[in-house]
């Protein structure tokens, strides 16, 4: 006759061997391991312990009528991670030694939703934001980036939710519900996700415009349309801010290999839902072309002399791009925390320094202010 089977009994750890409370972690039919506690420590370091432990609940009125040193208070907590458990006591409980050195992001979140269950997240801000800056600039997938920004938001570190902003600003195309979608997403707030949407479209339409930059300046007068229809003579118009160059045939042809290269690395048509950091990737192909374009130009065209070079015979495109990539990655350099959370802004008191408010709090200032504007500021905003 078989013997039934019964559970293995959980591993105990004496976090503190003077303790009076035995955490019980795990379902109370297998519970998974057993803490060795003080209830005065996590009493100093949380609230939600320190009313637990207090004369009006059952487990404070369990251990004052007790008193046994030798039988500590067993309290069930079921529903929680005993990994997550077990590093935050050893935590409150200055066990340094015992906490690792490199958990993995998973373990990280874990910590921190038991902490911010017991609300105690606070205490936690040095080390979590030790052990998530590894992870901050290699995250590159959704899930990561939505638990680094969580776990920005509920440390209130400033220089990781920086950090972290600028890597979803970079590598999201799409909408942001993914990030409403982790164990710790509830600490994001609302403001985040209106922040994100305005930084992102702004810097999309900053891209956009950009990629006109390196020949605006040929394209100064209406009379380059009709050489970019088929007029292939040498076709010279007077420029009207330097009045020693020449708008010639060389100069249409590299509008047109300008946007024919364009249109080769997918970017003539600026395609809004594709991650800017992947449209700039594309764009930097863009160097190893511009030689071979400016050799093309060069055989089909001799209009200009050594002595009066038009624009399109000066024209660097590698500097150019180089240009149009670092100018665009200056725009996504992620969000001030402090900003986000709070309106009407005020950078010069923010702990990571900006000299111009977030466009989204320039919005959110404007429609706040807008109940106090006068029949004449509204007609000044109609002209």
């Amino acid at each position: 006759m078989e013997s039934a089977w019964t559970p293995d009994p959980p591993s105990t750890v004496d976090i503190d061997r003077n303790g009076d409370v035995m955490l019980v972690l795990g379902p109370s039919e297998s519970p998974r391991a057993s803490l060795l506690v003080s209830s005065k420590v996590l009493s100093i370091a949380s609230r939600v312990f320190e009313v637990m432990f207090g004369p009006y609940f059952m487990e404070g009125q369990a251990m004052r009528e007790e008193k046994n040193p030798a039988k500590p208070l067993q309290l069930p907590l079921p529903d929680d991670d005993p990994s997550g458990v077990t590093i935050l006591c050893n935590y409150l409980h200055h066990r340094h030694l015992s906490l690792p050195k490199s958990p993995s992001l998973d373990l990280v979140v874990e910590v921190a939703r038991v902490a911010d269950k017991y609300d105690c997240a606070a205490i936690l801000r040095p080390v979590v934001a030790a052990w998530m800056r590894p992870y901050l600039f290699e995250a590159s997938a959704e899930p990561q980036l939505r638990d680094l920004l969580a776990l920005a938001c509920l440390f209130d570190d400033a220089w990781s939710f920086k950090t972290v902003t600028a890597q979803i600003l970079l590598a999201n195309g799409k909408n942001f519900g993914y990030l409403r979608n982790g164990k710790l997403s509830h600490a994001i707030p609302e403001s985040a996700f209106a922040a994100l949407e305005c930084e992102r479209d702004s810097a999309r339409q900053y891209f956009a415009n950009r990629l006109n930059s390196p020949i605006l300046s040929l394209l100064e007068r209406t009379e380059s349309i009709r050489m970019l229809s088929g007029h292939n003579q040498d076709y010279r118009v007077p420029r009207a801010d330097h009045h020693q160059t020449k708008f010639c045939l060389k100069d249409a042809l590299t509008v047109a290999g300008y946007y024919r290269e364009l249109n080769r690395l997918g970017l003539g048509t600026f395609k809004w839902s594709i991650p800017i950091k992947d449209q700039l990737a594309s764009l930097a192909q863009f160097n190893s072309a511009a030689v071979n374009l400016d050799s093309e130009l060069d055989a089909r065209s001799n209009s200009c002399l050594p002595t009066n070079r038009c624009p399109a015979c000066v024209i660097d495109f590698s500097h150019e791009v180089n240009g149009i990539i670092s100018a665009v990655l200056s725009r996504c350099t992620g969000l001030c925390i402090d900003c986000t959370l709070k309106i009407p802004a005020t950078p010069n008191n923010c702990r990571m320094h900006h000299t111009e408010p977030l466009l989204f709090q320039v919005r959110a200032n404007d429609v706040l202010s807008f109940a106090h504007w006068t029949e004449e500021d509204i007609q000044r905003l109609h002209r």
